[in-house]
């Protein structure tokens, strides 16, 4: 069976948390579909990020540096293209797993499919800090 998976967020300044989400997709999935935060659903959602389109522009470098093909897409809400019928899987971080189980009741609620999450463990960085753009006081460094 092709696995068809989405994963979203802000993906400000490309960190290794990231990278990893985006390499377990990759390793799981036939196609990607990355939703990427609008800059006004980043402020609403209190991030504070760099442009849309510099973010986009990151992605698209490690996409490339890693020969691989993703569609990204605007974000401007939290569930975004993910109740589509063509998605069976969706790849999170522990911080957002929450998220993608709300996404499957609502799927089901539509009388669609259950999305298989892959969760994926918060990265740890060198001093022993879980990697959350949303953890570090709201910079996205």
């Amino acid at each position: 069976m092709e696995v068809n998976a989405c994963l979203g967020g802000t993906f400000n300044n490309l960190h290794e948390g990231h990278k990893k989400l985006i390499e377990t997709a990759f390793k799981f999935a036939d196609s990607v579909l990355i939703g990427l935060s609008s800059d006004e659903f980043a402020k609403k959602r209190g991030k504070k990020a760099v442009s849309y389109e510099q973010r986009k522009q990151q992605l698209e470098q490690f996409l490339s540096q890693n020969h691989w093909q993703a569609e990204i897409i605007e974000l401007n809400d939290p569930i975004g293209p993910a109740l589509e019928p063509r998605f069976n899987a969706i790849i999170v971080s522990e911080e957002t797993r929450g998220q993608a189980e709300k996404i499957n009741q609502e799927r089901i609620n539509r009388q669609l499919h259950s999305l298989t999450i892959l969760t994926i463990p918060m990265y740890i960085d060198d001093n022993g800090d879980k990697l959350s753009s949303s953890l570090l006081n709201n910079t996205g460094e």
